[in-house]
């Protein structure tokens, strides 16, 4: 009996430790979308920079 006690003790421990990485899986994915989306807003501000310099330099 001792010995189905401790199989089942690691079944659950197993199955909180594949929780654990979906978990983690999952925060990553959000993450690495979040940059993405930063990266993105970051480009298009460069390119809205460099076209009020280039502007503002062929009024001057």
């Amino acid at each position: 009996m001792d010995l189905l006690k401790k199989i089942e003790e690691l079944k659950h421990r197993i199955d909180k430790f594949e929780q654990l990485a979906e978990d983690l899986n999952e925060n990553i994915l959000s993450k690495q979308k979040k940059i993405d989306y930063l990266k993105k807003q970051i480009h298009e501000n460069v390119n809205k920079i460099d076209e009020i310099i280039k502007d503002y330099n062929a009024n001057t």
